[in-house]
């Protein structure tokens, strides 16, 4: 197994990433029910946004969307049952009077008292099924999929405010340093807009916000005065308006 350190991503393996999720998630009972499959997998993926130090994390509405399929009034109505449940809690962020992002947290125990059941295997290892067996039989086991089943995979939607960045740069990143950097960058961008389209229109004003001929666009800076850019109002224009309006004025016929 080859392990390297890499300065954004830290210590990497050949080891595929992984999502943990707590047994005493699984083991939660509502009314006598484990948690909707829909809560497990919102769980999930803010688990992959998680800060381990901190158990915090703030994705916006947009990449839970993205990453779960689920539209916005389901996400939010599941986030509800995982709160109640005392599984997490959030608060709401803001940035110089706008609303962001939720900041949630993730705790390693219960936030109250719940119920919790463990399920315990009563299947000893002689009574397990090779693999074979599986196969050979018209159970649906999980293993004996359908030719056609088997060739479609579930694929994560790509994120769009990496698509819409993309879209704007040119290109893709390639490298480890180079996604670093994007990353960070989106990072960045997501705490302060759920909308992805408004990096467009942070590129659109770019050169209006930093007309300097000396002034050379880079990733860093358009994170970096990002707030400003997507509230950017561009004053020749106004004073154009109020100049032709004066015209206007100045140029009625009373009858």
């Amino acid at each position: 197994m080859e392990i390297r350190d890499d300065e954004y991503f830290g210590v990497e393996s050949d080891i595929p990433k992984f999502v943990m999720v707590p047994n005493w998630v699984l083991e939660l009972r509502l009314n006598g029910q484990p948690l909707p499959a829909q809560a497990i997998h919102i769980y999930s993926v803010l688990m992959y946004h998680v800060n381990n130090e901190t158990r915090k994390c703030f994705p916006a509405y947009t990449t839970l969307e993205s990453m779960t399929g689920m539209s916005r009034s389901t996400i939010w109505k599941y986030l509800n049952v995982l709160r109640d449940a005392g599984v997490l809690s959030w608060e709401r962020r803001t940035f110089k009077g706008f609303t962001t992002s939720n900041k949630y947290f993730l705790p390693h125990k219960p936030l109250k008292e719940v119920e919790l059941f463990k399920q315990e295997s009563f299947i000893t290892e002689s009574e397990i099924k090779s693999e074979d067996d599986f196969l050979s039989t018209g159970e649906d086991t999980g293993f004996g999929l359908d030719a056609e089943v088997q060739k479609k995979r579930t694929v994560t939607a790509p994120d769009e405010f990496m698509l819409v960045l993309q879209d704007n740069m040119g290109y893709k990143p390639e490298g480890a340093d180079e996604w670093g950097r994007w990353n960070k960058v989106l990072n960045k961008i997501r705490s302060i807009t759920d909308n992805p389209q408004d990096i467009t229109l942070a590129f659109k004003n770019y050169p209006k916000y930093m007309p300097k001929s000396s002034t050379t666009f880079t990733l860093e800076a358009l994170g970096k005065h990002f707030q400003a850019l997507i509230n950017y109002k561009d004053k020749s224009i106004d004073t154009l308006t109020r100049l032709e309006n004066l015209k206007i004025k100045d140029n009625i016929i009373d009858m």
